[in-house]
């Protein structure tokens, strides 16, 4: 049985509004509790923010030098979150979800996983836990074939 993993974290929450941008992006307390996760996210934070809200600048002038009346300008927002999806002493598993609207005819959304090695502090992909790189696919693809054919 795995102990639960003592948190000395709170979720983070970064959020602001004004007329240009709409900026939300928050990670779940496991992930707080990661110092250089912690870090990353919050670089993220400062890099999407500066980004975003360069778009809604630059997207507000063009409208409005085309004709554009300030009334009928949206602005942009742009939301991150990363949730726990399960963890062990040794990984935290992450699941991200972003939704942006740039001006365009509809906001857009996409979906992310991240997976953190505690031990080794850093991201990490599953297959560079097992035995080696590309030894999964080695071992299963054989019995696959054959259980196929």
């Amino acid at each position: 049985m795995i102990t639960p993993l003592l948190l000395a974290a709170a979720p983070v929450t970064i959020a602001s509004k004004d007329p240009l941008l709409d900026f939300r992006y928050s990670w779940s307390a496991e992930a707080a509790a990661v110092p250089a996760l912690d870090r990353q996210f919050r670089a993220d934070v400062e890099r999407r923010k500066r980004d975003a809200r360069k778009g809604a600048e630059e997207d507000r002038r063009a409208r409005l030098e085309t004709g554009g009346k300030p009334e009928d300008w949206n602005g942009h927002f742009f939301s991150r979150t990363w949730e726990t999806a399960g963890q062990s002493a040794r990984l935290l598993s992450l699941e991200g979800s972003t939704g942006f609207f740039t001006g365009g005819a509809h906001p857009n959304s996409g979906t992310a996983s991240l997976l953190w090695d505690r031990r080794r502090a850093r991201e990490t992909r599953l297959d560079l836990l097992l035995q080696r790189p590309g030894w999964w696919n080695a071992a299963i693809r054989q019995p696959f074939c054959t259980l196929l054919d």
